[in-house]
């Protein structure tokens, strides 16, 4: 049977017997679909301190590769990669890097690399010594030029949104890689009812600094004090959790700390008016902003990366400033204004409906596909 051979850094804890929770892990659970549907077993490589595997469902294993001799991470992925060439049918199988960072030299005759988004656009908070700003131009052209020289060991990279494509034109002299925009997508939801009597805001996110966790909590203080009818769902952890949690916590049971897994997170936004994605840095098309829009909330997000492959301002959702302030005006916006407020709902939902289901992705998939192997 042909396959596809996925190689990441690890997709399964074989030792709490469980998958790994993740963008990319709720990206290769779609490609077993796609795989599968067009008669390829899927089969997930990873590295680790022993040769294991484990059946996850018909089509559907991971096989983790003993590179505890390895050091450096590159040399363990060349190590996975290397028993994959080994075992691969080179006229009909797949080789899938999960992530392009990872791509390495390799034999595979239909080769695929995934780009997740640009993940080097941090500015500054504080201006740079001539010296240092000296230093930080050469580094990013280096990280550049070693991004650029990978991508050109595989022969096809899947986009997740337009940011990079356009990025990779104005930088590489030569690249020879295709290109492909397949943005991320996410379950439809059915149609929910919002509460009528209070203003239900969500921040479903990783609690680290790079998603906006400095820019959302004085902003989200600031709303509770002006409004009595706005409730706050924190919804991830991560290290800037105290950090919120001293910011927000004088408001007592207004303001709620909560996980969830993957399968629950439309449900999780089921009750809520507007979700909060005020990303600095890194970003592509945004699962956690996608599935508050399946379930009818209005995105209030920065422009960064992949965000506005999703959100146009005022129809669907609000961009706002890197800053709380401006964050601040954005939610008194829509709180005021409940009409606009239903509308870009309602809008935010017909353009996760019509242009970024899951269908639809398996559907590009499955094109992309076919036309690699003709």
């Amino acid at each position: 049977m042909k396959a596809a051979h996925l190689i990441y850094v690890r997709y399964y804890d074989f030792d709490n017997d469980t998958a790994t929770i993740g963008g990319v892990q709720t990206y290769i659970k779609g490609l077993r679909e796609v795989f599968n549907e067009l008669g390829y077993e899927c089969r997930v490589y990873q590295t680790g301190t022993s040769n294991r595997s484990i059946v996850l469902g018909e089509g559907f294993y991971v096989q983790e590769i003993d590179t505890i001799k390895q050091k450096k991470r590159q040399q363990k992925i060349d190590a996975v990669v290397a028993y994959v060439e080994k075992i691969m049918d080179n006229d009909n199988d797949i080789l899938v890097f999960m992530a392009n960072e990872i791509t390495c030299r390799n034999s595979a005759k239909y080769s695929i690399a995934i780009q997740h988004g640009i993940s080097w656009d941090y500015l500054y908070s504080k201006p740079l010594s001539i010296l240092r700003n000296i230093a930080h131009y050469a580094i990013k052209a280096k990280n550049s030029f070693k991004l650029i020289n990978r991508l050109n060991h595989v022969k096809n990279v899947v986009c997740v949104d337009h940011n990079f494509p356009n990025w990779l034109r104005a930088t590489a002299i030569k690249c020879d890689v295709n290109c492909t925009v397949i943005p991320n997508f996410t379950e439809i939801a059915p149609l929910f009812e919002k509460p009528n009597d209070r203003v239900n805001i969500i921040f479903a996110r990783r609690l680290f600094t790079y998603r906006g966790t400095r820019v959302f909590a004085p902003a989200i203080a600031n709303i509770l004090k002006k409004y009595e009818s706005v409730y706050v769902t924190v919804a991830g952890d991560g290290p800037d959790e105290d950090y919120i949690r001293d910011m927000l916590g004088e408001f007592g049971e207004r303001v709620i700390f909560t996980t969830y897994a993957a399968i629950e997170a439309i449900d999780i936004h089921s009750d809520k008016h507007i979700a909060i994605v005020p990303t600095i840095g890194s970003e592509g098309t945004s699962l956690s902003c996608l599935e508050a829009m399946s379930a009818q909330c209005v995105p209030v997000c920065t422009d960064t990366g992949g965000l506005s492959n999703i959100v146009l301002d005022g129809f669907n959702g609000l961009f706002i400033e890197r800053n709380s302030a401006d964050l601040e005006d954005k939610i008194s916006y829509l709180i005021e204004n409940a009409d606009e407020r239903i509308t870009m709902a309602s809008n935010a939902y017909g353009t996760v409906k019509s242009g970024f289901s899951f269908k639809k992705w398996k559907e590009r998939w499955k094109t992309l596909i076919t036309n690699i192997i003709k």
